[in-house]
């Protein structure tokens, strides 16, 4: 990612963050890559309302559509990440569920939410401006 396109992102975050009610997060693009296979990540910081959106390398080869659905993916993670750390967290180390029965629960939300959060993306993110890629025209 060129230094043009990470501000052109930055930007584009702040203002999707903003119209769908996350102007109090502070959100920007994370220096470290998403996994391999995952066309985004996010990552929070534990009690605080920071978040960082990562991207694989290439990601900018993807279309304006794909690129403003992978954000507006992300953002909702954003939105529903104290609910999920109910589950992921608290009770986890509540130790009240034997650790197999807390790894089928944790499997079975995970799945269910990327369900949801995707649906939601789809639903959203044509509501919302495109980004085009600030190096295209070289």
């Amino acid at each position: 990612m060129t230094d043009r396109q990470g501000e052109a992102l930055n930007a584009y975050i702040v203002d999707l963050a903003a119209r769908m009610g996350l102007a109090d997060w502070e959100i920007y693009v994370g220096s470290e890559r998403a996994s391999k296979g995952a066309n985004a990540s996010m990552d929070t910081s534990h009690g605080r309302e920071v978040a960082w959106l990562m991207f694989p390398k290439g990601w900018w080869a993807r279309t304006s559509e794909d690129r403003r659905n992978d954000v507006v993916h992300e953002l909702i993670h954003v939105v529903h990440r104290a609910q999920t750390n109910v589950v992921r967290v608290a009770l986890r180390e509540s130790g009240y569920l034997p650790k197999r029965a807390w790894n089928v629960l944790w499997a079975t939300f995970n799945e269910h939410t990327e369900i949801m959060v995707d649906h939601l993306a789809a639903i959203i993110a044509p509501t919302m401006p495109l980004l085009d890629d600030p190096e295209g025209d070289k």
